[in-house]
């Protein structure tokens, strides 16, 4: 649980480092003579609020949160970070060759590993969909499993707006995101400022 927690607030300071969450979420911790500084509390405070609401609705309706909230929880991330993984193979692929910048790579780099990836992907995407009911210990034939990829397709279509949106009306913090380079005016730690990646 405490790598979820960590990984969580990690991405959060990042997504608000880079403006797409509001800057309270990029605050770390300071150095002391007990700590050494710099983990994101911004972000564990965001998560920690939500992992409260996740344990009251759970306490709420008696649902157990190791056998129903974690299992639950843990298929919708498997299921959306393989999603994940598929697209970047794609745009992998699509970045080398359509990229005028992109350096000159092996025809494996840029075409093979790829399109490796997105069979592979796509296979143990459809074992792991074709599959949820056991996963979940439904019985089979559930309409339940189907919840599971509603969340990560609303999840994927409001990604998409959200960031179509901002590209339109912030273009310049849509041209930043992932760069990398922690602002000394949005990082209240000034040793990230001096950072270059």
């Amino acid at each position: 649980m405490s790598a979820f927690h960590a990984s969580v607030a990690r991405y959060t300071f990042a997504a608000a480092r880079d403006r797409l969450l509001p800057g309270f979420f990029a605050r770390v911790t300071h150095t002391n003579q007990f700590l050494r500084g710099g983990a994101p509390w911004g972000g564990s405070v965001l998560q920690s609020a939500v992992a409260a609401v996740v344990l009251l609705i759970a306490w709420r309706t008696h649902a157990d949160p190791q056998v129903v909230i974690f299992t639950w929880f843990s298929t919708v991330a498997g299921v959306g970070v393989l999603l994940l993984l598929i697209a970047a193979a794609g745009a992998s692929a699509l970045w080398f060759f359509y990229d005028k910048d992109a350096p000159k790579v092996s025809f494996w780099v840029q075409w093979i590993a790829p399109v490796l990836g997105i069979g592979s992907g796509v296979w143990v995407l459809w074992l792991m969909v074709s599959n949820l009911d056991g996963l979940l210990s439904l019985p089979p034939g559930s309409r339940l499993m189907w919840l599971v990829l509603a969340i990560v397709m609303v999840t994927v279509l409001a990604g998409l707006v959200w960031g179509t949106a901002l590209c339109v009306a912030r273009p310049q913090v849509w041209q930043a995101i992932g760069r990398g380079a922690p602002s000394g005016t949005i990082v209240k730690d000034d040793r990230l400022s001096r950072i270059r990646v």
